[in-house]
């Protein structure tokens, strides 16, 4: 994947939503129309909550993002890399997760943060760790901040 296309649904590899252009309803609409492909939404980080729990979403950019940091987050999250023995994908809630992890919030905080148990902070947290073949918080935000997610 070298660049953007802005194309019918069959001719497309991403799709990148606005989130400031559609409502939930919306988006799960496009969602639903794109169904097999990795659906990313470009948001503020103000919105982010309300993403965490829309299923299909396959991640979430902040519009302080550039394309080429989204292009090289997108290609790690449905990998895209060849010889990869990591899990496929990261989903759209382990990268609002990851991202608060690299602010360095603890699991009580990124729980309260997204209002869900501490047991699935937990879960997401270990899905990263697998994710990246890391052991700790601390490597996976390095690893993070390294690629650009």
């Amino acid at each position: 994947m070298t660049g953007f296309h802005i194309g019918t649904a069959d001719a497309c590899d991403v799709v990148l939503i606005n989130a400031a252009r559609y409502r939930a309803a919306g988006i799960r609409s496009l969602v639903r129309l794109y169904a097999g492909k990795p659906v990313y939404i470009v948001s503020s980080e103000d919105k982010k909550r309300i993403f965490f729990g829309m299923a299909g979403i396959d991640g979430v950019f902040f519009d302080d993002c550039s394309a080429a940091r989204m292009l090289q987050a997108i290609a790690v999250m449905t990998g895209a890399k060849k010889n990869d023995t990591r899990q496929s994908e990261i989903s759209v809630q382990d990268t609002l997760v990851l991202a608060a992890l690299k602010q360095g919030a603890s699991n009580k905080q990124i729980a309260r943060e997204y209002d869900i148990p501490l047991s699935r902070v937990k879960y997401h947290l270990q899905r990263i760790y697998t994710y990246f073949g890391v052991s700790c918080r601390l490597q996976a935000a390095l690893l993070a901040q390294q690629i650009g997610l």
